[in-house]
């Protein structure tokens, strides 16, 4: 008989064994997916654990199937039940090593990032680390449905349902007409069972997969005025096995609305430091006090809630948009999606980045220097009266990085939040902060103050060799160019005529003039001798202004791109572009003067109030 004959006749008893075959595989994959996920999240933070647990699902899959289905006989009889135990056993192997695998690959710097956040560890679980370990689980799943279709064929040496019946009956009569075709036509419906769940499995995976894949908190009770935001008292953190303290009997009161810079040696504490305030790390001893409060003892996630943070990494949730990263903080206080998307959409504003461009957008679309403004977005999004960056901007390019602490220093005088940061470079202190502490190994104060008066007096030799060389040209860093009086630099705009331009040029003692477009916004630099022998139209002549600064770059910022400009100036423009004016290298050497005179005169008062006390004294 053949095949096509035999399925005519017999093709709706051969239908009723594929779908029990399926169904069979389809439970068997279910409970070994369930027991294989839980199993490799129960053991995957540990050794001793994970490396059991992968040895005995190990074993299961080097037993024979004829041997694991007949040991199962003696307890649980014949049927469906022994089938299904046997191939949930060979199932889980696959399944648990990849659980495994999959959470242990997760970026630590986005788990810590949620934990920042205020995400419990069950929360961190579900809603980060296993949608971005998924793929990788998924993948699993597919190799046990895989080894699962083929073995289930056997189930029918227990009395199993499937498939498999046809197979043994056609092999005990073999050599009759239907034989052959019996077996064929069994071992097409396991074909195309396989085919089907393999399909399945990429559907699944599209549908599941993210495109960016690899609750109430009580209101802070505020405090006095005259108390600092935060405080930490006699904070001390030892960790196992070390013979020193990483951070020894710290005190230190961080005043509202203040930037305070935490800075010193590689090893010293800074980090643990910063870790210590939101409870990433448990203090050993010692007191942290937020708005009045102290916070020492009560739970670590609502108090992170209240606390922004921000990591080197960024530690954005690369499964989630921008918007849902934005979201976070807001939807585990229980704000309702309504104000969610408003303030979604009003931090991404603030930070420079387009709300109907970058809201649906993936991190991996986006940027470094977007990611990292995606990251204070974020920090910000349930206002929180603190934050703490973990040096936000160390992974970046200068370029960027110069930029993006332009833009963060405006955007703090509008938001005027706590903020603690921590970086390793004493220049981005000086520039960013408005208190210094430099630290010593343990997280001990070698100086406490302003950036004006460290770099004026260090308090010892220790703080002079972290400031190292050039301390008159560190100082630009603490002036802004809005505080200083622009330089006079001809102007015209680019619809005017040459003979203006000339008449503009020759009435100072410049050698170019900067034309002007139609909104102020600085079009062209032209000097007299592209005047005189160029008689194309003004608009084309000369070079674009590329040194441009804003109101509150710094002094050093402007000093950087005069030293990249064709005429030794920088142009001042604002958040629009519209010109304000031009800083060139006399406006910057009188300003060093000027600090100069300043820091002298502060000296000689100290020293007089000094000898005014030793006076009294005597």
């Amino acid at each position: 008989m053949s095949l096509p004959d035999y399925l005519a006749a017999q093709g709706g008893r051969v239908f009723g064994l594929t779908l029990e075959h399926l169904g069979l595989v389809l439970i068997s994959v279910a409970i070994s997916t369930l027991i294989g996920v839980a199993i490799g999240v129960l053991t995957y933070r540990s050794d001793m654990p994970r490396r059991v647990a992968l040895g005995v699902t190990g074993i299961f899959l080097t037993i024979p199937s004829f041997a694991l289905f007949g040991l199962l006989i003696g307890p649980l009889g014949l049927g469906a039940a022994p089938a299904i135990v046997a191939l949930v056993m060979y199932g889980l192997l696959p399944i648990v090593r990849n659980t495994i695998v999959g959470l242990r690959s997760v970026d630590p710097a986005i788990v810590e990032s949620a934990q920042g956040m205020g995400m419990g560890r069950y929360r961190r679980l579900f809603r980060i680390e296993l949608p971005l370990a998924w793929p990788i689980i998924l993948t699993g799943v597919r190799v046990a449905a895989v080894i699962i279709v083929g073995i289930a064929a056997i189930a029918a040496v227990v009395n199993g349902p499937g498939l498999g019946k046809d197979i043994f009956r056609a092999l005990a009569r073999f050599g009759t007409p239907t034989a052959i075709p019996q077996v064929l036509s069994a071992i097409l419906g396991i074909i195309a069972i396989a085919i089907v769940i393999d399909l399945a499995f990429v559907i699944v995976a599209r549908l599941t997969t993210s495109k960016g894949s690899v609750s109430d908190v009580t209101s802070p009770l505020a405090g006095p005025r005259s108390e600092p935001m935060i405080r930490l008292e006699q904070i001390s953190k030892r960790f196992p096995g070390q013979a020193k303290p990483a951070v020894e009997a710290l005190d230190l009161d961080i005043r509202a609305g203040e930037i305070v810079i935490l800075v010193g040696p590689s090893g010293c504490g800074k980090t643990t430091t910063m870790r210590l305030i939101n409870r990433l790390i448990e203090p050993s001893s010692g007191r942290i006090i937020l708005e009045g409060e102290d916070v020492t003892k009560v739970n670590p996630d609502k108090l992170r809630r209240r606390i922004g943070y921000v990591i080197q990494q960024v530690g954005l949730f690369p499964h989630q948009t921008i918007s849902d990263n934005i979201a976070t903080v807001p939807r585990l206080l229980g704000w309702d999606e309504k104000r969610i998307r408003l303030r979604v959409d009003e931090l991404l504003e603030l930070v420079g980045l387009d709300p109907s461009t970058y809201r649906g957008r993936y991190p991996k679309h986006l940027s470094g220097g977007q990611r990292q403004r995606a990251g204070v977005a974020r920090a910000l999004s349930a206002d929180p009266p603190v934050m703490l960056m973990d040096e936000p901007f160390g992974a970046i390019d200068p370029i960027t990085r110069d930029r993006l602490q332009n833009e963060f220093l405006r955007l703090q005088e509008t938001i005027r939040k706590t903020i603690i940061f921590v970086t390793h470079d004493i220049d981005e202190a000086i520039k960013m902060g408005d208190r210094i502490a430099i630290l010593r190994e343990g997280s001990q104060i070698a100086q406490y103050d302003t950036p004006e008066r460290i770099l004026s007096a260090p308090a010892d030799d220790f703080v002079a060799d972290f400031i190292g060389s050039g301390a008159s040209l560190k100082r630009l860093n603490l002036s802004r160019v809005r505080d200083v009086e622009m330089s006079d630099w001809p102007i015209a705009r680019v619809d005017s005529t040459r003979d203006e331009v000339l008449a503009a040029l020759r009435a100072s003692d410049k050698g170019a003039v900067l034309l002007l477009d139609g909104d102020r916004r600085p079009a062209r630099w032209v000097s007299g001798r592209e005047l005189q022998r160029d008689h194309g139209p003004l608009a084309e002549m000369g070079l674009p202004p590329e040194a441009l600064v804003q109101p509150n770059a710094t002094l050093s910022d402007a000093l950087n791109e005069m030293l990249k400009s064709r005429y030794g100036c920088a142009t001042v423009v604002d958040a629009a572009g519209v010109y304000l004016g031009n800083l060139d290298f006399a406006t910057v050497s009188a300003a060093i003067q000027e600090m100069r005179r300043d820091a002298r005169d502060r000296s000689r008062a100290e020293a007089d109030e000094v000898h005014a006390a030793r006076t009294v004294g005597a």
